[in-house]
C-alpha cells in the first residue's frame, strides 16, 4: 500500500485531527518537492473525498507559510548583503517586524 493509500485510510480512520494531518504535511512537504507534495495532496484528497475540502485548506496554509518562509530567508540573505531595508520589505513582501523578529 503507498503512501497516498495509508493516507486515505489514515483519514478514513478518523484517528487524525487537522493539526496531526498538517504536521504530517508539512513533514512530506519539507522531504519531498513541491510538485510532488502536489500531486499526493491531489491523490489523498481524490480518495478521502469526505476530508477534501480540509485537505486542500491545509495544503493552501503549508504553501503560503512555505512561500512566507522562503521570503524571509530571502530578505535576510539581502539584509546581510547590504540591501537597504525600504527594497528588501518591497522585494519580498516581509515586513521589518517579521525582518527583525526572524533576526534574533
Amino acid at each position: 500500500m503507498g503512501l497516498v493509500e495509508q493516507m486515505a485510510c489514515l483519514l478514513s480512520s478518523g484517528y487524525a485531527n487537522d493539526r496531526q494531518i498538517k504536521g504530517l504535511f508539512n513533514y512530506i512537504l519539507q522531504t519531498g518537492d513541491a510538485v510532488r507534495f502536489n500531486d499526493f495532496i491531489d491523490g489523498v484528497a481524490e480518495r478521502s473525498p469526505k476530508h477534501k475540502e480540509s485537505l486542500m485548506t491545509i495544503a493552501e496554509r503549508l504553501r503560503q507559510e512555505g512561500e512566507q518562509s522562503k521570503a524571509l530567508h530571502i530578505a535576510k540573505i539581502m539584509l546581510e548583503s547590504g540591501v537597504p531595508l525600504a527594497d528588501i520589505m518591497r522585494f519580498t513582501g516581509v515586513s521589518e517586524e517579521e525582518l527583525a523578529a526572524a533576526s534574533q
